[in-house]
């Protein structure tokens, strides 16, 4: 499997612009060069172990956040769909989206509601 290092700087960089972190900050935070969060948010280098465990940590996110695509825990295409609508939200949009998705299964399961695809 060939890792696609634009989606892991997507989520980086999606992250770091919600918590309202400039590069330059954030570059301060992992000890590094504007440069450098420049590349991996491009996807045009890679990071060492510790310094993707650094970013996390900064982010305030799992390893796994960054990695889904490659970590084997997204059992189906509907995980990976979600995964992905939520990459780009904001904390509080993804806390309504998913209060929502838990009131709607709720509904789903108390009401028997069954659920067919054509």
């Amino acid at each position: 499997m060939k890792i696609d290092y634009t989606l892991i700087g997507k989520r980086i960089q999606n992250r770091r612009k919600e918590m309202g972190m400039s590069q330059l900050v954030f570059a301060e935070k992992i000890d590094r060069s504007t440069t450098f969060v420049s590349y991996i948010e491009n996807g045009t280098r890679s990071m060492t172990l510790d310094t993707l465990i650094q970013v996390a940590n900064i982010l305030d996110v799992g390893a796994d956040y960054l990695l889904a695509d490659y970590i084997g825990v997204l059992d189906s295409q509907a995980d990976q769909e979600v995964i992905l609508l939520l990459d780009d939200c904001l904390e509080i949009e993804r806390e309504f989206i998913v209060s929502c998705l838990k009131a709607l299964k709720k509904t789903l399961r108390e009401e028997d509601i069954k659920i067919t695809f054509k």
